[in-house]
């Protein structure tokens, strides 16, 4: 009986996710530029990519995928989804980056060497998309 309503669920979950439910006409221009957003992180990297949209869904952070525990190094953009533009493009070699707020992105750079004197460990950029200001730690 359980497995019967795991089926049922995952059916109706799988098919709301794929399904165009509730998208009014102006859904045409977002699925075109979700599409491209799609086919540009195809071409930088390839079929490993993680993609995180903000609050708004208007920027998505697409992200490379760690492919081991020894590559910890970070290549991502964020894509605005109205221009149909990549609005940011960094690399980090050891660190993390996500949403920190609406239009405010957290990229934290780890340093290979923590030094005995420097208090500071983490280092690193908040990016602001409503003013396109970079904002150091």
């Amino acid at each position: 009986m359980k497995l019967i309503f795991a089926i049922i669920f995952l059916f109706v979950f799988s098919h709301c996710s794929t399904c165009n439910c509730g998208k009014g006409k102006n859904s045409q221009s977002s699925d075109a530029g979700y599409e491209n957003l799609q086919k540009i992180s195809k071409e930088k990297y390839g079929d490993a990519f993680v993609m995180n949209a903000n609050e708004s869904k208007d920027l998505y952070l697409v992200t490379d995928f760690m492919k081991s525990a020894t590559e910890l190094s970070i290549k991502f953009f964020v894509y605005n989804i109205k221009s149909g533009k990549i609005v940011l493009e960094d690399f980090i070699s050891s660190g993390s980056v996500k949403w920190a707020d609406k239009y405010l992105l957290d990229v934290q750079i780890h340093p290979g060497t923590i030094q005995k004197n420097n208090p500071k460990t983490d280092i690193g950029y908040f990016y602001n998309f409503e003013t396109n200001q970079k904002i150091t730690k």
